[in-house]
């Protein structure tokens, strides 16, 4: 079987994360179609590894960082990465390991990382005024109005609700916080 074909390594089949079942359909279809980059099969089985799991233990997380990290196709496996980081499927403690090895990945992982950073706090935390800030900061900062909406659907604190209207943040993001503000008056 010629797991090179593909861009695959040993380790992919080592780690369970590819079985010589799905390379051979994969090479098959590969010589029947020709047109699909390599890589795409690559990310394929990281897609489909990751949907088959409902948790990871810390060894299947450390190979999936592994095999990005050992692949020649930096746009394919920072998908990957990012697919991983942020799955509902990892723990806080994989959270934190893989947000230590992202950086490797590129500059555009910043972003990443703050997001998911302030999204876990929000999800888990009363809204402060310095959370509020810290999202406002990164809504600024990367021009990405994910968290502030993500405010606005999960909390009932009409304080934080009508300080909307005080900022920056667009007519759709304060409307929506004004309609919510209107239904818990």
């Amino acid at each position: 079987m010629d797991i090179l074909k593909l861009g695959y390594t040993k380790k992919w089949i080592d780690y369970g994360f590819l079985t010589e079942e799905i390379l051979s359909k994969q090479i098959a279809e590969f010589e029947k179609e020709g047109g699909k980059p390599v890589e795409h099969y690559r990310y394929n089985s990281f897609v489909n590894w990751l949907k088959g799991r409902e948790a990871l233990n810390n060894e299947e997380v450390n190979n999936f960082i592994l095999l990005c990290t050992d692949d020649k196709n930096d746009r394919m496996s920072g998908s990957a990465i990012k697919d991983l980081f942020v799955s509902d499927k990892i723990s806080d403690e994989q959270f934190e390991i893989i947000k230590l090895k992202l950086p490797q990945f590129g500059e555009w992982t910043e972003k990443l990382i703050t997001r998911e950073v302030l999204t876990r706090r929000v999800n888990r935390e009363r809204m402060s005024p310095a959370l509020f800030k810290l999202c406002y900061d990164y809504k600024v900062k990367y021009k990405d109005n994910r968290l502030l909406l993500n405010i606005i659907k999960k909390t009932n604190d009409s304080q934080c609700l009508a300080f909307f209207s005080e900022l920056a943040v667009g007519k759709k993001l304060k409307k929506l916080a004004k309609n919510k503000l209107t239904k818990l008056n």
